[in-house]
């Protein structure tokens, strides 16, 4: 218990950065404003100097709160429905599976990563993952190279595609949550 006490006050600036930033995500309505405010925040400093740390001890309660949440959703009802995501998963794989390949390409050819960082900043996702991965195998010295990829895209799909649906499609009841 007390190398995670010690773990959390070594990431004290990234903590108090993504509070500050949550409180002004709240302040200007941003959607998901502690998500997206943290994020933000810290991607803001990311591109100074500023020495932001969060140790590695803190990924595993992490990965058991997240996948608590996640586990949470699912049940057996979601099996009598997989039939209506065949296509649209099939989709998605693709789509994935191409736009890491350019992704990773264009990181590899102009941005000069190496091919593993290139990889690991082309991966759609995965952003806590990802983390984990550059500490274990040592890379973490290039690590702005692929979190600061990984971060734009989760404000940016964040951010923007809600604003997409909106102008589109229009605003729609939430129901099935009372």
């Amino acid at each position: 218990m007390k190398e995670y006490i010690l773990a959390l006050v070594g990431s004290y600036k990234a903590l108090f950065i993504g509070l500050v930033g949550g409180y002004l995500g709240t302040l200007i309505n941003l959607p998901l404003p502690w998500l997206l405010g943290s994020l933000g925040l810290n991607l803001c400093f990311a591109f100074t100097n500023f020495k932001i740390v969060f140790p590695t001890k803190l990924l595993n309660p992490i990965f058991l709160i997240v996948g608590i949440i996640l586990g949470g959703t699912l049940n057996v009802t979601l099996l009598y429905k997989i039939h209506l995501w065949i296509f649209s998963s099939l989709a998605m794989l693709i789509c994935t599976i191409v736009s890491t390949i350019l992704a990773g390409y264009y990181f590899f050819k102009v941005c000069k990563f190496s091919k593993f960082i290139s990889v690991l900043a082309a991966l759609p996702g995965a952003f806590v993952p990802i983390s984990a991965a550059l500490l274990e195998f040592g890379k973490s010295k290039n690590d702005k190279g692929v979190l600061i990829p990984q971060a734009t895209r989760v404000i940016f799909i964040v951010s923007f595609v809600p604003i997409f649906f909106i102008n589109n499609l229009g605003f729609s009841e939430m129901t099935g949550y009372n």
